[in-house]
């Protein structure tokens, strides 16, 4: 080959051959090179555009349901007995000192309860219509000091916010909206109404704003921007900052040259999404594959001169050396080289006349009928044409009973499968062919002189492929009276497949069998959507219950919907993926992450398999659990004796800094001191009192404060209840008891 890689020395036929030949193999690739360019456009294109619609419909349902839970809190609000005895009073501007501390206290409790059942839900709080107060789940609180924490305003009686809304309507107060510190979370504002139907009061539902905010950012992945308008156009969430009105949003991201994707939320409320990914990164990935391509483009012009150098070469050896044949004695180049085109002339008329057409037939013969038979059963061409075509190659479906088995398997051997195809014939009774898809899938078209034979036929069959060991799965059609319903055949023996069959008896059923037992009508429960949630909580008990509960929906009589069994695995890896994630709750997944949905029983084994994690979760997030109340514990601890000399001190100090009800952290405190809150920082603070009055001579009122007490006489009080004489009185009888002290020692 190296005389080629000199042009000077190659013949000019060579030459024409190579420059003929490189010039195709140049447009091939250059060809190539734009649809790979285009094709990569279209598809970074694609991805974007998909990613702002998925984001925005997963905003618009996260925001949906937010909405809908808080309408429906507006209910729940109102079925509490505890607030319905405060509304029975009549009395108009009633102020809360008035009332029973005890009912009050019962109905904080009763929103604490509510308020735990929904974790995007912070804080709940109702105003009852003309009154001066507002029962939250922290406490009772004026209103003018519940208002003031909103608006930083005294209340208005004639706001909005304390004025009955039409049933169905509500108000909505965006984090951050009013001033620069309040509020620090949103609020949801609608009606409380009672059983009858009556509104008392309007309900403020403070939303978790980390909460919130995780889920919208989870929602829209990354490098999506996104804005949430309520009705009127006003921005409630924004991945940044600007809070731009909707039109202003819209005409500035188009004067950008972005895309926005815009969804609407829901019908009752009117709110929407829109969403988009920076046009910069769908430019940035554009010339990073434009680079790309010509990179391809040059590499591969490079590489096809000495391919193309080769070829050819392999190609003229042959003319040359029959040249040669013909006269060797010739030294001429120009006269070998007329030779060489007078050969070639001849050869390719030779090549050109006869084709070795009856070689190649048998060679594709198998293919040719394998590819009718499928174009035939999924109805791609004209029925006619193709059993013409067919009936060409000795296929003939001369018989009008029909049946199709489909065939889902591991490594299927299509010698396999029309071997057994060809031992189910039987002459002038029974044809039967095998259409081989890939080596997982394959369907059987039985042809019969009658039902009876068809249904003989499909018996043994099915018979074969329960007992091969490549075949996991078969579905049988109904038995068809005319070629006319083969398509119909053909679908329904491959959706059978789409299910998963009982595992006790044959590896699959017939279509009869599967609709006989209605699960095609089972649609996929929703129980699901607040697995994580429940599981996250420690309700791992409620989470089995509704593990089961979703089976005995889409398992009926032992079958069940493959894509249902898909989702039942997915959720459960979520689940297992964010608790491990967001908590370090490890559990081991592999049986889980192998389950196929075409195993044998693969209902039961994945209902056997998710409930042994379901046990394994539970012990490890108990064990989760209580290591983080004990660290909570010590915390609380910790820091109620680091502050216990703070005049400010209190239960509700501690439930905040903690982020727990005022009764669990008098209840761990009781715990773990064996006495109350107030006992324990009382006791404590008259004991650092006692030794101050030993060893000091502060008066008594700046040792009041010094141990936390804004009041002198509450210090009086508590200190002669634990020491049982007054601060004057202890230190009289202290000082005496040190004078004493020194006399002895001196007499000594």
């Amino acid at each position: 080959m190296s005389r080629w890689l000199h042009l000077g020395r190659m013949p000019k036929m060579f030459r024409r051959m190579f420059q003929r030949s490189y010039l195709v193999y140049a447009a091939i690739v250059l060809v190539f090179s734009v649809g790979l360019a285009v094709w990569m456009r279209y598809n970074a294109e694609e991805k974007y555009a998909d990613a702002a619609s998925r984001a925005a419909a997963s905003l618009a349902e996260i925001t949906d349901r937010w909405l809908s839970d808080s309408q429906k809190m507006s209910v729940s609000a109102g079925q509490i007995d505890e607030l319905l005895q405060l509304a029975a009073h009549e009395t108009a501007e009633m102020d809360f000192s008035s009332l029973d501390a005890v009912l009050l206290s019962s109905a904080q409790h009763a929103l604490v309860a509510a308020c735990a059942v929904d974790m995007d839900i912070s804080h709940l709080g109702v105003y009852f219509y003309d009154r001066k107060y507002v029962v939250t789940d922290t406490g009772t609180l004026g209103l003018d000091r519940f208002y003031q924490s909103l608006f930083a305003a005294q209340a208005d009686p004639q706001s909005e916010y304390l004025q009955s809304l039409s049933p169905g309507r509500f108000l909505f107060i965006r984090q951050g909206a009013v001033g620069n510190m309040a509020p620090a979370a949103p609020v949801f504002v609608t009606s409380v109404i009672d059983r009858n139907g009556k509104q008392f009061g309007n309900l403020f539902i403070f939303w978790n704003s980390r909460s919130t905010a995780a889920a919208l950012a989870a929602a829209a992945g990354e490098d999506v921007y996104y804005s949430v308008y309520d009705a009127s156009g006003e921005a409630m969430f924004s991945s940044d900052s600007q809070f731009l009105p909707l039109e202003t949003r819209l005409k500035m991201l188009q004067a950008a040259g972005e895309r926005p994707v815009t969804v609407p939320v829901s019908t009752f409320s009117k709110w929407s999404v829109v969403t988009g990914v920076p046009v910069s990164n769908l430019y940035r990935q554009l010339w990073h594959g434009f680079f790309v391509v010509l990179a391809v483009l040059g590499a591969l012009l490079l590489a096809g001169i000495p391919l193309t150098l080769f070829l050819c070469a392999k190609n003229y050896a042959p003319i040359q050396a029959l040249a040669y044949c013909i006269s060797p004695h010739q030294d001429d180049a120009t006269s070998q080289e007329i030779e060489y085109e007078a050969l070639l002339a001849a050869v390719t008329g030779i090549i050109a006349g006869k084709k070795n057409f009856e070689e190649q037939f048998l060679i594709y013969r198998p293919l040719l009928i394998n590819s009718l038979l499928m174009e035939l059963l999924n109805g791609a061409q004209n029925k006619e044409e193709t059993l013409s075509a067919l009936r060409t190659l000795d296929v003939s479906i001369p018989f009008p009973y029909l049946q199709c088995v489909s065939v889902l398997g591991v490594n299927l051997s299509q010698t396999a499968m029309l071997a057994l195809a060809q031992e189910l014939r039987v002459p002038e009774r029974c044809a039967c062919y095998a259409a081989t898809y890939s080596s997982r899938s394959c369907i059987f078209l039985l042809n019969a002189d009658s039902e009876e034979t068809c249904r003989e036929a499909a018996a043994m069959l099915e018979s074969r492929l329960d007992d091969a060991a490549a075949v996991r799965e078969w579905g049988a059609s109904e038995i068809m009276d005319s070629p006319d319903f083969l398509e119909q055949a053909n679908l329904h023996a491959r959706k059978i497949l789409d299910y998963a069959v009982p595992g006790q008896g044959p590896k699959g059923c017939d279509w009869p069998a599967l609709e006989d037992s209605g699960v095609m009508q089972r649609s996929r429960p929703d129980s699901l959507r607040n697995l994580f949630p429940t599981f996250a909580v420690g309700r791992a008990a409620e989470a089995r219950e509704t593990i089961l509960d979703y089976f005995d929906r889409i398992i009926v009589n032992g079958f069940a919907a493959k894509a249902h069994l898909q989702f039942m695995q997915e959720s459960m890896g979520f689940c297992l993926d964010r608790l491990h994630g967001e908590y370090g709750v490890c559990c081991d997944d592999g049986p889980l992450r192998r389950w196929s949905p075409d195993d044998r029983d693969a209902a039961q084994a994945l209902k056997d398999i998710v409930l042994d994690v379901c046990r394994t979760l539970q012990d490890a997030v108990e064990a989760l659990q209580s290591r983080r109340q004990e660290q909570e514990e010590l915390a609380l601890l910790a820091f109620l004796d680091e502050h216990l000399f703070d005049v400010d001190l209190s239960l509700t100090l501690l439930s905040n800094r903690f982020a727990l009800s005022e009764s669990v952290v008098s209840r761990r405190i009781k715990g773990l001191t064996g006495q109350n809150f107030l006992d324990y920082v009382n006791q404590k603070r008259i004991e650092q009192a006692a030794m101050l009055l030993r060893q000091t001579e502060t008066s008594v009122n700046d040792l009041a404060a010094a141990v936390g007490y804004a009041s002198d006489i509450t210090f009086r009080r508590l200190f002669k209840k634990y020491m049982g004489v007054t601060p004057s009185e202890y230190r009289s009888a202290a000082l005496a008891a040190a004078g004493q002290g020194e006399k002895n020692s001196s007499d000594g």
